[in-house]
């Protein structure tokens, strides 16, 4: 689920709890604020995916270069 507004986060994440879909379903958005607060809210049980950080750090590694990634992303 592509998480384009703030304001959709936490009814986003009732929905998840209320239907038990945490195994069904991955967050992720643009902003890499908006994917972190989501982990923080939800906890390990939810899956989230890099942003524009994340997938430059997966690309840098890719050519030898150390860069930090997230825990607990997808």
């Amino acid at each position: 689920v592509d998480l384009k507004a703030e304001s959709a986060l936490e009814p986003l994440l009732d929905l998840i709890r209320r239907t038990n879909a945490w195994d069904r379903v991955c967050v992720g958005s643009f902003s890499e604020a908006r994917v972190a607060r989501a982990h923080r809210l939800a906890g390990p049980r939810l899956a989230t995916s890099y942003g524009v950080r994340g997938v430059l750090g997966l690309r840098l590694r890719s050519y030898g270069i150390p860069a930090p990634l997230r825990a607990g992303a997808v």
